[in-house]
């Protein structure tokens, strides 16, 4: 079985679990302190809270369901079936979000961030360039690195 545009049902499913670690991690990130932070490193966290992981498929607990990452993998495909369903008019309104809400983040970020104590000096030093710097010969070769590098 094939999926629509010549990619693999294996493929789609690897994005909805892709998909579902995003939303784990968006649900989690509403928490205070953040459950990775407090002692724990990310990848211990990944391991332990998110996958529940077992070091062998024996162990006690190894078959047992993670019925959190379940429900949030369930919510996924929902959204996923509910966009397939409604067809090619939803993907307009499913752009007007995507477009329109990082926008409003940032903005919603940028203000947050300029009523902190310095962020006028920062916002200086990022904006006005320091014309002697341009100079230097280990400007030039800095940024041909980065022409290379992108």
């Amino acid at each position: 079985m094939r999926a629509a545009r010549g990619g693999s049902t294996a493929d789609t499913v690897e994005i909805q679990v892709i998909i579902t670690y995003a939303f784990h991690y968006f649900i989690a990130s509403f928490r205070w302190p953040l459950p990775w932070v407090d002692g724990t490193t990310p990848d211990r966290y990944f391991d332990e809270v998110v996958l529940h992981r077992v070091s062998a498929m024996n162990d006690e607990g190894s078959w047992q369901v993670n019925y959190r990452l379940f429900g949030e993998l369930a919510v996924g495909w929902l959204v996923t079936a509910l966009c397939l369903i409604k067809g090619i008019h939803s993907a307009g309104k499913a752009a007007i979000v995507t477009v329109l809400l990082p926008v409003v983040m940032i903005t919603i970020l940028f203000a947050a961030c300029m009523g902190l104590a310095g962020a006028g000096d920062g916002l200086r030093y990022y904006l006005v360039p320091t014309w002697s710097s341009l100079l230097s010969l280990e400007v030039w070769a800095l940024a041909a690195g980065q022409i290379i590098f992108s």
